[in-house]
């Protein structure tokens, strides 16, 4: 007989994980010349950003959550590498009888965004790639024209691919079937935690809120905080006295009253400069590594322009824009971010007891005989060196730089 554990009853509690930020995939970048996107393209950006902004449908603390009571792996973001995303798309002809190629009538609703020989991206593909962003980054993709060309780019080489494989009979191959299977099973039990969790009846949380900010009211002092912005000069391209000698002329060209904004869209490699012009916004000492910090907090008049300062990113010029004292943030404040705060956790422990009470009705055992025959036994040597490793990774880690 079998050894078995039971697994419904004195489950363990457990969070409602948030997903991590998405990033775009990295050298995914199609060359330039290999797609040239009109000037249509600035005005879909403009046009998108008119759209009113629409909240996701699944609860943004649980958009790809997948309960660790239902499987052992939570679902990849939407920009997981090409292998996955060409899973994906080969997953649509299961669901999707349309042929390779075949291109749906032109309409307003749906215009054409990319056309290649025989492939195309269409409006709505956009449309569904931005619905699995989370809102902020939604919010972007509506303004921000490069993101939204290095998208398209990615949509269509995703095409290409999904083309190919396809003509190659991938689809057919029973171990790209199975994957796609496991894939679109995570993706339904993630749908539907999401329904569970919109479906939950929030009470007024209001009054205990109230009284928590009473009483954590110390613990909620923001400490100091300067408004700058920056222009950054790197050694990659040049040597670092190059580097130096270029940051020393656009310093001049600001402290002779050159605009800063211009001067920071022009000369700035900080690759954010483009999108905000060099503005850091406001920040406390902490946030920034020591040398850029203590050049900004040093600056007391707005418009002051820095010497030339060295980091491990380069060479920066700041400018002072202004400073905020450490200060308590009135409840008013803070009522919209603490009442999103309180609303995930209420959810959040209402789905543990609906995750814990669904086991319980399943009441599942584990064949822990078979479990144990999956395990390995490293020998004490090899556990050895695998800690090391994963030592010197944390550490590695731990040390990164901070953002200028």
């Amino acid at each position: 007989m079998p050894r078995t554990r039971h697994l419904g009853r004195g489950l363990p509690e457990c969070e409602v994980c948030r997903p991590d930020e998405y990033r775009e995939p990295v050298n995914q970048h199609v060359p330039e010349q290999h797609l040239r996107l009109s000037t249509a393209l600035h005005e879909i950006a403009v046009s998108s950003n008119k759209l009113k902004t629409q909240r996701s449908e699944s609860y943004a603390g649980l958009s790809f959550f997948i309960h660790p009571h239902l499987t052992s792996t939570t679902m990849p973001s939407t920009s997981f590498c090409l292998s996955i995303a060409l899973l994906l798309a080969l997953g649509s002809a299961a669901v999707n009888a349309q042929t390779v190629g075949a291109a749906a009538p032109t309409t307003e609703a749906n215009p054409v965004l990319v056309k290649g020989a025989t492939l195309e991206v269409r409006k709505s593909d956009l449309e569904l790639e931005k619905k699995n962003l989370p809102p902020e980054q939604r919010l972007e993709m509506a303004t921000n024209l490069p993101r939204v060309q290095r998208t398209l780019e990615r949509l269509f080489l995703n095409k290409i691919l999904l083309a190919d494989a396809r003509k190659a009979g991938f689809d057919k191959d029973p171990a790209v079937v199975a994957e796609l299977e496991y894939t679109l099973n995570q993706k339904l039990a993630s749908l539907y935690a999401n329904q569970l969790s919109a479906k939950i009846q929030v009470p007024d949380l209001e009054p205990a809120l109230k009284e928590q900010y009473k009483l954590e009211v110390a613990t909620l002092v923001e400490p100091e905080r300067v408004h700058a912005a920056h222009i950054l000069i790197t050694a990659k391209k040049r040597t670092k006295e190059e580097a130096l000698r270029r940051a020393e002329e656009v310093r001049a060209k600001a402290a002779a009253g050159a605009d800063f904004k211009q001067l920071a869209k022009e000369y700035s490699e900080d690759q954010s400069a483009q999108r905000n012009d060099g503005d850091l916004g406001f920040f406390p000492f902490e946030q920034m590594v020591p040398e850029f910090a203590k050049a900004a907090f040093a600056m007391t008049t707005p418009g002051q322009i820095s010497p030339v300062v060295e980091t491990d990113f380069g060479f920066h010029i700041i400018k002072y824009i202004e400073r905020r004292a450490a200060r308590t943030p009135p409840y008013e404040e803070l009522r919209s971010k603490l009442l999103e705060e309180k609303d995930r956790e209420y959810r959040a422990a209402q789905l543990r007891n609906t995750f814990n009470q669904m086991m319980e009705n399943e009441q599942p055992k584990a064949n822990m005989d078979e479990v144990n025959k999956l395990m390995s036994n490293p020998t004490s040597q090899a556990m050895r060196e695998w800690n090391e490793k994963i030592r010197k990774e944390i550490q590695g880690q731990s040390q990164s730089p901070k953002r200028p």
